[in-house]
């Protein structure tokens, strides 16, 4: 998958050159030297030359996007080179981006069990009168425990099923993946995806 078309996340891109590369901005081109990061603040339009490169995209919720958040200080883009997250996010990524509280309060455990069970496909109201809890409390609960909402967290755990069924399955029909996914329909994943990534499900399938 390529980089080359000017698109946007809706989360913070973190991108390190392996081979130097040139990204064009709206009315700039930065050129990220071997060795070299660039962060990208959410709903950037921006393309990176095909190039070798490494790409993270983080939830601009989540710890960890409140730390690039910080590098950002509110300008489009930064370019880093040494930095104890950039260091642990290309290094060793599990032990900073799987970290979720062994102490999570009980209700919040059940409801990610929940989830998990029911394919993804289950909203806030149906969950919080499962834990027993109102819907103000328990979202208020979650973002707290979790990092980041509930409603953030849904969509993430339904793109990873999506990945990973596609990954088992290259030939599944995108039809047969929203559903299995627990998305909506076929264009509320396509659209789901696009605002994260950048590109629609298709093009991703195209080039697995």
């Amino acid at each position: 998958m390529n980089d080359n078309e000017f698109h946007s996340h809706d989360c913070i891109q973190v991108s390190r050159a392996i081979s130097k590369s040139l990204i064009h901005m709206a009315n700039k081109e930065v050129v990220l030297e071997v060795g070299k990061v660039i962060i990208i603040a959410h709903k950037v339009k921006h393309r990176i030359e095909k190039n070798q490169w490494t790409n993270i995209l983080i939830d601009n919720e989540c710890v960890v996007g409140e730390e690039l958040g910080q590098l950002l200080a509110g300008k489009e883009y930064c370019i880093v080179e040494e930095h104890e997250i950039i260091k642990k996010l290309f290094g060793d990524p599990k032990s900073i981006l799987s970290q979720i509280n062994e102490n999570v309060r009980e209700e919040v455990k059940k409801a990610i069990l929940l989830i998990a069970t029911h394919d993804h496909n289950c909203d806030l109201l149906e969950i919080a009168k499962e834990v027993a809890l109102s819907p103000d409390r328990f979202r208020k609960i979650f973002k707290e425990e979790i990092g980041i909402t509930f409603k953030n967290f849904l969509r993430w755990q339904k793109i990873k099923r999506a990945f990973t069924l596609l990954s088992k399955d290259p030939h599944t029909k995108l039809v047969d993946l929203a559903h299995a996914s627990g998305f909506a329909d076929q264009a509320h994943m396509t659209k789901i995806i696009k605002e994260t990534f950048g590109y629609n499900p298709k093009n991703i399938k195209n080039n697995l």
